[in-house]
């Protein structure tokens, strides 16, 4: 076996130049330096697949699967050194990073719950974790394992009842978010309740220990002094009290401020300390005497409207010698203070940020992201000196079933098809180099097999379905795309602009499209009849249905009452386009977010803010209003018979048009649900989360499979049955592989080989 510097260079080479490594011969190598995360080790056209060879190779699992978090960092901290960092996440991990190496050296895994904060212990190889479901846990980082959990909640089983509280996770998830921190001595724990009470443990055993009474408002940080014997407390009303450790009791009690303290931390003297609060004021408190001046409050003119004051999250630390503070303000950017000259030094700035932090000997800084992502830069001269790219994806555009598979679009410019009988991903098609937008809407033909894209950089993907490829690229000089469909052949395309312009595309030729619309007005939406002699494009406050050969104006539908309501019209099943008028209803300000047709055209289906509307097509009458908690609507909520729908709201639950009554079981799930829609049998439900599908049984409720889209696997059908005996794979490893189609066995091979032939069996190869 071939072991030397020689192999990494040949293979890294080969990879850059043919941009895959689907297809390669890589037998007999000693391949365990490499990264083959995010690179491509297959390629298939219809149902032929050409993988990676890797007989009698040595590699490990670590080498395919990203050491990253596949969901964002709620909470960063380095070790008392600083040669390492700890990072909890919602992806229910804790990682520990080598800044040296960097790369993950340790991963934590809690099961099915968040992780929201991770803290070092300051003498003895231990980390600490608190997870959304109320559990506190101690990690050895030695061995990787649990030394003992418990509930950071509730003190005792009488508590809980007492209390009342629930015991499922999902409520639990919303009632609280604990934290907790190791004393300076790393003897004793700390962590929030319920109810603003700290509570006090035995870090050796668990055993509670004592309570710092609270008032009923959450606590939103707390900080230990220099020896431990005192805390720091700020809570969501707007107080903030000192303690002592000795005697449980408050030693100070500050006065209450507007709005909740988001951050509090002591001074390097500990005689001061620092505040934020959510209006964005920085203040600088006197231990002593309790009196404050106000630091920073940032202009209004500073913060995105997207972002109200109130809702400002910000986080602060001294340096070294305390006349620098850094702050961070959620989603914005991080500034250093000097509190000598009062002067401001943008240090970075993104709308993903989330925390910022001095390493512990203050030459360097390091940042957290909502995608996952970890940037450290060199304090002196601002260089970075460690970036780790985040995994996080979020799928943003609706799912959609094609025969027995279903096709999910990630944000990062990658398309995963998926089957939906064995829960295995079949293809990845990766845009990354094509693009330099996010995906934000995908139109399918089920005629020809092709998708369409639609990116935030104006430009529209073309691809096929079959083999993954790009068959071109739509874009429009000096225009910005913002929509695009299919005629219902299949054969034409039709795009709308920001600038207001209708084009439609035929051939394959980017060359060949005439302008049907030259307007002024930004172009949401546009779609065929069914007889493709139509077209009807919907604008910001009105739609227009034109003549397609002419573009000639047939008739035009406005809103009414609606200042900016942005609406999605399409025609019916025979052809009918319908004036979707807005109804009476509460609110002034609400608006028709999506509407649709039922799949027989009998009835018409439209969301206005909460609550969704099924409307009779021909009187127009409603016939039932509810609430229904989901992101935009689309034909498969109905029935293929038009008889029910679903809705959400905390449940999702079957409404019969026919009998008006609700019919079937209720299935409670997440309230982070966002969409849900019938498969073709209609006697299975699929949901969106953020970043993740989940499809149910409709009949019991149990859950079948769940799809996580997640960066960087093209595995589909590699074979590592045939690998060197010293390559190490952990189970956890080969199961996340196995999604994306890896066969370790031959289990695996059989249930691949059934996965395509179910999606693909009666594909015409080209």
């Amino acid at each position: 076996m071939t072991d030397n510097y020689t192999v990494w260079n040949l293979v890294t080479i080969l990879n850059e130049t043919r941009g895959t490594l689907a297809g390669a011969e890589l037998r007999n190598l000693d391949l365990t330096g490499i990264n083959f995360n995010d690179v491509p080790l297959s390629f298939n056209v219809g149902t032929k697949y050409i993988n990676t060879i890797f007989n009698f190779s040595k590699l490990s699992g670590r080498q395919f699967n990203s050491q990253l978090h596949l969901d964002k960092i709620n909470c960063i901290t380095y070790n008392k050194t600083g040669t390492h960092i700890y990072t909890a996440s919602e992806d229910g991990s804790v990682k520990q990073w080598s800044v040296l190496k960097g790369e993950c050296t340790n991963t934590f895994i809690s099961g099915d719950s968040h992780i929201f904060s991770v803290s070092a212990c300051p003498n003895s190889p231990k980390i600490l974790s608190t997870s959304s479901n109320g559990i506190i846990t101690q990690w050895c980082l030695i061995t990787g394992k649990c030394i003992h959990s418990f509930d950071g909640i509730f003190i005792n089983k009488t508590d809980r009842v007492k209390k009342n509280k629930p015991e499922n996770d999902i409520a639990r998830y919303f009632y609280q978010i604990p934290k907790a921190i190791y004393s300076p001595s790393g003897k004793t724990i700390i962590s929030t309740s319920d109810n603003g009470t700290i509570h006090e443990w035995n870090a050796k055993d668990g055993i509670f220990i004592k309570s710092y009474p609270g008032s009923g408002s959450l606590i939103s940080s707390f900080k230990f002094d220099k020896d431990g014997q005192k805390i720091l407390s700020s809570y969501n009303d707007g107080t903030i009290k000192e303690w002592s450790t000795k005697t449980g009791e408050p030693l100070q009690l500050y006065p209450v401020q507007k709005v909740k303290v988001t951050d509090v931390t002591y001074s390097p003297d500990f005689k001061k300390f620092l505040s934020f609060s959510a209006d964005s004021t920085i203040k600088e408190w006197d231990l002593e005497t309790g009196n404050s001046n106000t630091i920073l409050e940032l202009p209004k003119d500073e913060i995105p409207t997207s972002i109200t004051r109130i809702d400002l999250t910000g986080s602060l630390c001294y340096n070294r010698t305390g006349d620098k503070i850094l702050v961070t303000i959620k989603n914005l950017f991080t500034i250093e203070i000097s509190l000598i000259s009062n002067n401001e030094y943008l240090i970075e700035e993104s709308n993903k940020l989330l925390h910022a932090t001095y390493c512990p000997n203050f030459n360097r800084i390091v940042f957290s992201y909502s995608d996952g992502s970890i940037k450290e830069i060199d304090y002196s001269n601002r260089k970075q000196t460690l970036f780790i790219k985040g995994g996080y994806s979020e799928i943003i555009t609706k799912p959609f079933y094609v025969k027995n598979s279903l096709l999910a679009t990630p944000n990062h410019g990658t398309i995963h098809e998926w089957s939906s009988l064995y829960g295995k991903c079949l293809k990845t098609f990766n845009f990354k180099k094509e693009i330099s937008g996010e995906i934000k809407s995908t139109n399918y033909n089920c005629h020809e097999n092709k998708t369409l894209s639609v990116l935030t950089n104006g430009t529209v993907l073309e691809t096929s379905n079959k083999t993954g490829n790009l068959i071109r690229v739509l874009q429009l000089e000096k225009q910005t795309i913002s929509c695009a469909s299919y005629s219902k052949n299949g054969k034409y395309i039709l795009t709308g602009t920001k600038e207001g312009h209708l084009v439609e595309w035929f051939d394959r030729n980017n060359s060949n499209y005439r302008e049907i619309i030259k307007g002024s007005k930004k172009i949401y939406s546009a779609y065929y009849s069914p007889d493709q002699d139509r077209i009807i494009v919907g604008y910001a406050k009105s739609i227009e249905e034109i003549f397609t050969s002419t573009g000639e104006l047939i008739k035009e539908y406005k809103s009414k009452k609606i200042e900016d309501s942005r609406k999605f019209y399409v025609y019916s099943p025979s052809g009918e386009s319908k004036n979707l008028i807005r109804l009476p209803q509460k609110g002034a300000n609400s608006y028709i977010e999506k509407s649709t047709f039922s799949p027989n055209g009998k009835f018409i289906l439209w969301n206005d803010d909460d609550t969704t509307h099924i409307i009779n097509s021909k009187s127009h009458r409603i016939l039932k209003s509810f609430n229904n908690n989901i992101f935009g609507i689309c034909q498969e909520l109905f029935r293929h018979d038009d008889d029910r729908i679903l809705t959400l709201n905390k449940k999702i639950r079957e409404w019969s048009v026919t009998e008006n009554k609700y019919r079937g079981k209720n299935h409670n799930i997440s309230n982070t649900a966002e969409f849900i829609l019938y498969n073709p049998s209609c006697n299975k439900v699929l949901i969106k989360y953020l970043n993740y599908l989940q499809e149910i049984e409709l009949a019991s409720g149990n859950i079948l499979k769940s799809f996580f889209p997640q960066t960087g696997l093209v595995v589909h059908g590699l074979d590592f049955k045939n690998l060197h005996p010293d390559s190490v794979f952990t189970e956890e490893e080969k199961n996340r592989l196995r999604r994306y189609g890896a066969i370790f066995d031959d289990q695996d091979e059989l249930e691949w080989n059934q996965a395509v032939e179910d999606a693909y069996g009666d594909m015409e190869e080209e």
